[in-house]
């Protein structure tokens, strides 16, 4: 892939953290099987609730999640960057495949939206900072904001953060509360 990529663009991979590049390859590898990047509803619901005076405020400091990310070592992030130019590219019914299942409801075990870290993160170092401390942390914000207001509290995130053991979804429940998706 890189020796198929202008150099100026190789040039710019060479000068990001590894994480980064390593996203920036899947992201390219992405593009060229065909995905059209969009927002996520997240985006969405967030213009939508600007738009109409509701309140939106942040779950977490993104200078934060990027000081934690950071921290991960570098060999972990070279693995990473490795297992990304090594990936073999997906199809565009791949990459449709986790969106049409978070739609249909589908985010059971077998749900195209689960995430193996170890399959894009070798030694899964970049699961803690990305998913793991992230949906604990926001689990905990959340419980503490549900206890000092009264109605409906709207959470949106990235799928893939609403998926499988650990994820945000999972830790409310063993913490007593219900969580009712929304279509």
């Amino acid at each position: 892939m890189l020796f198929r990529s202008p150099p100026e663009l190789v040039a710019q991979l060479d000068k990001m953290p590894s994480w980064v590049a390593a996203m920036g390859i899947g992201y390219i590898k992405d593009l060229v099987a065909g995905d059209m990047p969009s927002q996520g509803a997240d985006d969405w619901l967030e213009k939508q609730f600007r738009a109409t005076g509701r309140p939106v405020e942040a779950i977490e400091d993104s200078n934060q999640v990027m000081s934690n990310i950071n921290q991960v070592p570098e060999d972990d992030q070279r693995l990473m960057l490795e297992a990304a130019i090594l990936a073999p590219a997906r199809t565009h019914d791949e990459l449709d495949a986790a969106a049409h299942a978070f739609a249909r409801g589908e985010v059971g075990p077998d749900s195209p939206l689960m995430i193996m870290p170890t399959a894009f993160d070798p030694n899964a170092a970049m699961a803690d900072p990305l998913l793991a401390s992230r949906n604990a942390a926001w689990v905990e914000s959340l419980i503490a904001r549900l206890k000092a207001r009264r109605g409906t509290t709207l959470f949106a995130a990235g799928a893939g953060h609403f998926v499988g053991p650990g994820s945000v979804i999972d830790l409310l429940g063993k913490r007593g509360l219900k969580v009712e998706r929304v279509q």
